[in-house]
């Protein structure tokens, strides 16, 4: 009674039939077609200037990155734009649940889908597996549309076997909730120690930023934040740049 599709031309969809719902439901999330460049989201207000000089810097200098926000804030337009200050010459792998991403001017492209089980219950091909997969690929990064749920752990040996600079998403209302609920999405896939756990997402991810929507629609990057190492069993957060009421995004760190 639930399912879960891309159509041709790219959308995503999702279809509920009764008796999961009063009547049959169609929900189609349907792309503009328009690629934003890091240029017309400084236009827009989406990000600063000075922040978007920083963030090209942290991908060309290899640092892994992680972008956490609500449903439709933003995330996925974001990492496609920081994608473009990706060198052309590494060879990336990017895993996606539904394909989103639109990665630019890499030729050494390798890009997977998962795939749901069959009505008989086999056949799945799910995040976690393919991140193993492409740990046999000889990739330069790992780019991961979004992670929520067990194949967290798969994403943390990932980030911490030699792959820096690489990319996911998530959903959450701050930097700081994603880190920790990021946690609890390991300890349900994973046999490690919450304090092991703790030292290599803080080793794993360097930076850290949370994308907004405001009741408007108006989409911005509220924090952008540096992971540090943990202290007295918690996560540590420097605050890098911070918007103060969806205006601007100053940078507040010395």
């Amino acid at each position: 009674p639930i399912a879960d599709l891309r159509l041709p031309d790219g959308s995503r969809a999702n279809a509920v039939l009764p008796p999961i719902s009063k009547e049959t439901t169609v929900t189609i999330r349907k792309f503009t077609g328009i690629t934003h460049d890091i240029v017309s989201l400084i236009r827009q207000d989406f990000i600063s200037e000075e922040a978007a000089r920083f963030l090209a810097e942290c991908v060309k200098n290899k640092r892994t990155i992680f972008i956490c926000g609500g449903t439709g804030s933003g995330k996925t337009t974001f990492l496609n734009s920081l994608s473009s200050f990706i060198p052309k010459t590494e060879r990336i792998v990017t895993i996606e649940d539904s394909a989103e991403l639109n990665l630019k001017g890499i030729d050494n492209l390798v890009q997977m889908e998962a795939r749901l089980p069959g009505p008989d219950g086999t056949g799945e091909v799910n995040i976690g597996m393919m991140i193993r997969a492409s740990l046999r690929m000889r990739p330069d990064r790992i780019i991961v549309g979004e992670v929520r749920g067990k194949e967290s752990a798969d994403l943390l040996s990932c980030l911490t076997s030699g792959h820096p600079g690489s990319m996911s998403t998530g959903h959450s209302n701050s930097c700081l909730e994603m880190m920790e609920r990021l946690t609890a999405m390991i300890l349900s896939g994973s046999s490690l120690p919450y304090d092991a756990i703790l030292t290599q997402a803080s080793m794993g991810i360097n930076i850290i930023l949370h994308v907004m929507r405001s009741p408007e629609g108006k989409r911005y990057i509220d924090e952008i934040c540096e992971v540090l190492p943990p202290q007295n069993h918690e996560y540590r957060l420097k605050t890098l740049f911070r918007n103060k009421g969806g205006d601007k995004l100053e940078c507040i760190a010395d």
